[in-house]
């Protein structure tokens, strides 16, 4: 188990790197470092409408550009910061999408969230 200070630090040199503030990074890194963002504030603040409206924009961005796989894992990540109503909805949508791609450790997810879990919390950095 890590610590919060220690990935934020992290999180941020990686932010701060040439490869990312000249655009040299793929659209996918720069997808994942949002995501590592947002799961990382999770963990230090908790969940915030905030966050999941970036998590759920962030989606969209994502599903439109044809990444289905790390779409549908930010959508997971946003039903740790939404409320019970959309978490519901969203981890249907979620669980339909890993059952047919057999995606046991998203299941398990999943499964933690229900559960009032954190899938976030649990691998905790």
């Amino acid at each position: 188990m890590g610590s919060v200070p220690q990935a934020s630090a992290t999180l941020e040199g990686l932010r701060h790197h040439n490869y990312v503030t000249r655009g040299e990074c793929t659209y996918v890194a720069t997808a994942e470092l949002e995501i590592e963002e947002i799961r990382l504030h999770v963990v230090s603040s908790g969940p915030s409408a905030r966050l999941y409206e970036q998590a759920k924009a962030l989606k969209t961005r994502l599903f439109n550009s044809h990444h289905h796989l790390m779409a549908f894992e930010t959508a997971l990540v946003s039903s740790e910061c939404c409320m019970e109503a959309d978490r519901v909805r969203i981890l249907e949508e979620c669980e339909r999408f890993f059952v047919e791609r057999q995606a046991l450790v998203r299941l398990a997810d999943i499964k933690e969230v229900r559960g009032n879990g954190s899938a976030i919390r649990r691998f905790c950095l």
